[in-house]
């Protein structure tokens, strides 16, 4: 339904009357239905797929809809706040994989919504590198400060899953970069620096033991 209204919304509208109260409902339901399907029968799971990919459709086709506008992140402050939260929890559970994929048909079901969400990913990053973020106001400063830190904690999360999703993490390590250099006089004071350099060593370091476990 909130794609179907996207049209008739003007800009200046969006967050407050979409954006803001329609991606803190599929946070939260993404939240509950994920959670579930690890507890629930293999025959509810195909279905819980099902919805997981028809949530993230419909919200994609949201954040299509705000790339196309010609406004900055303070116009739509959710997409940058609460999408990369989205897009963590998602792949965090969907990387259960082998707990919840236990019939070919769940496997299908779950290839199907990693693709989705990957694509969303790559959207997401698209629209983080397109849209204009003033930093002289505080209220942005605060958004790239956030937005900074979230691009760290997808690291962790895009690495262990499988090599077309570490190619994803290289991506956003790019954005971060570029955001990091085009803004880093505002960020000097604002954002630790050093955030990206312990993620790659903390996941270097889990992986060598993971590899020594291996061995013993």
């Amino acid at each position: 339904m909130a794609d179907r209204l996207l049209g008739f919304v003007p800009v200046f509208e969006l967050e407050d009357t979409l954006l803001y109260p329609l991606l803190g409902a599929v946070l939260e339901y993404l939240e509950e239905v994920l959670s579930m399907l690890v507890e629930t029968t293999e025959e509810n799971r195909v279905h819980l797929l099902s919805l997981v990919c028809t949530l993230v459709e419909h919200t994609e086709r949201v954040v299509r809809h705000c790339m196309d506008q010609e406004c900055g992140v303070g116009e739509v402050p959710s997409l940058p706040r609460v999408l990369p939260k989205i897009l963590i929890t998602t792949f965090s559970y969907l990387g259960r994989g082998e707990i919840i994929a236990t019939t070919d048909l769940l496997k299908a079901e779950l290839a199907n919504c990693f693709s989705k969400s990957r694509n969303w990913m790559a959207l997401f990053l698209g629209l983080v590198e397109e849209k204009k973020i003033r930093t002289v106001l505080e209220d942005e400063l605060d958004i790239l400060v956030s937005l900074c830190s979230e691009l760290v904690s997808f690291h962790q999360v895009l690495i262990p899953l499988d090599f077309k999703l570490a190619v994803l993490a290289c991506m956003v390590w790019r954005v971060h970069v570029k955001l990091i250099s085009t803004h880093k006089v505002r960020l000097v004071d604002r954002f630790d620096l050093t955030l990206a350099i312990e993620a790659i060593i903390n996941s270097k370091l889990c992986g060598q033991l993971a590899r020594f476990r291996q061995l013993l």
